[in-house]
């Protein structure tokens, strides 16, 4: 099985119980999926360890086993998977690599797209936009096509806010 099948069987056991927080309740692997399925067609990304480290990059560091991901998915991809989930717990984006960083972006930029599907008030949604405006400042633009739909997405909902 190659790294990219073998890495959606992991998320999908990883996030079996976790649902999306949309109007549709949809199990989370969809979510991750449509990440990856956003970062090849949208992003142009074609590297299968970044495709791979996406997947894996919502899993919750307890429950993050790094030897596992190794074992199975190779020591590329659990390392980039892991300098994600750590950046992000952290929300220090800053010394993370280009590799990283498009994840990221990638995630920043669908994120933003889904929010008018969550159920979330203006409180709520003010501080989601600030948080991803504080990681994609740190990120920058590491990929134009994602900046760009990012940016426009964030417009969207700032409009819609005011």
């Amino acid at each position: 099985m190659d790294t990219l099948m073998q890495s959606i069987v992991y998320a999908a056991h990883a996030y079996r119980e976790r649902l999306c927080r949309t109007d549709s309740m949809e199990p989370f692997i969809n979510h991750a999926l449509n990440i990856v399925n956003f970062l090849i067609h949208r992003g142009g990304v074609e590297n299968i360890t970044w495709l791979a480290a996406s997947l894996l990059s919502h899993i919750e560091s307890h429950q993050f086993c790094n030897d596992e991901i190794r074992a199975t998915l190779g020591t590329e991809v659990e390392n980039l998977a892991f300098r994600v989930v750590v950046a992000t717990k952290l929300k220090n984006y800053s010394l993370l690599g280009n590799d990283a960083k498009t994840v990221l972006l990638a995630e920043c930029a669908f994120n933003m797209m889904c929010l008018r599907t969550m159920r979330l008030d203006k409180k709520t949604m003010t501080k989601y936009l600030e948080d991803a405006e504080d990681a994609v400042a740190q990120i920058g633009n590491v990929n134009d096509t994602l900046w760009t739909h990012y940016h426009d997405a964030v417009k969207m909902h700032k409009i819609k806010l005011d």
